[in-house]
C-alpha cells in the first residue's frame, strides 16, 4: 500500500511532520484542524491514540485517504486517527470475499482480487479508501448494472 503520509511519532501536534501527512486531504479547501493527529499501522497504534483521546475526553475522528473530508464532522478539538493498517488484503477466491483491512485503498483490493480474475465493484480513483466507500457510497463504473 502506498499512501501520501507515513506512520511515525503519535500523537503528533499541529507543526509536526506526521501531523500534517495525517491531515492532508484532496480537497485543498478542506480545513482539517484536530487538536492531534497520528497515522495508524497497527491496532496497538489506534489504541494508544483513543486512550490519549479518552484521558482528556477528546471526540475521535478518522481517515483513510483524505476523499471525505468534508463529509464528517468539524475536528476541532479531536484526535484524528489516520488509519494505514500494514496488513495486506486477502481474498478469498472459493467464497469470492475479500478481508479488508483499515487503511486499505479499493487499488489494494483490485490488485489482490486480479489474480483470481476477480473484480470487485469500484470507483474511478484507485486511492479511494475502500471502507469509505463502501460505507459513504459513490458511483462504481458497474453500479447501474450491478448496484
Amino acid at each position: 500500500m502506498t499512501l501520501p503520509f507515513q506512520p511515525g511519532s503519535i500523537p503528533a501536534r499541529p507543526g509536526d511532520t506526521v501531523y500534517v501527512d495525517a491531515t492532508a486531504s484532496y480537497n485543498l479547501r478542506s480545513h482539517i484542524d484536530p487538536m492531534v493527529a497520528g497515522v495508524a499501522q497497527t491496532s496497538t497504534e489506534v489504541q494508544g491514540l483513543i486512550e490519549f483521546a479518552r484521558s482528556r475526553s477528546l471526540e475521535v475522528r478518522v481517515q483513510t485517504t483524505g476523499h471525505g473530508f468534508n463529509s464528517i464532522l468539524p475536528m476541532d478539538g479531536a484526535v484524528l486517527i489516520r488509519t494505514a493498517m500494514s496488513l495486506p488484503v486477502s481474498v478469498d477466491p472459493v467464497r469470492k470475499t475479500a478481508e479488508v483491512p483499515a487503511g486499505a485503498t479499493w487499488g489494494d483490493v483490485v490488485e489482490a482480487a486480479a489474480p483470481h480474475h476477480l473484480a470487485p465493484l469500484h470507483g474511478s480513483s484507485a486511492t479511494v479508501g475502500a471502507i469509505g466507500y463502501l460505507l459513504q457510497g459513490g458511483i462504481s463504473f458497474y453500479g447501474r448494472q450491478h448496484g
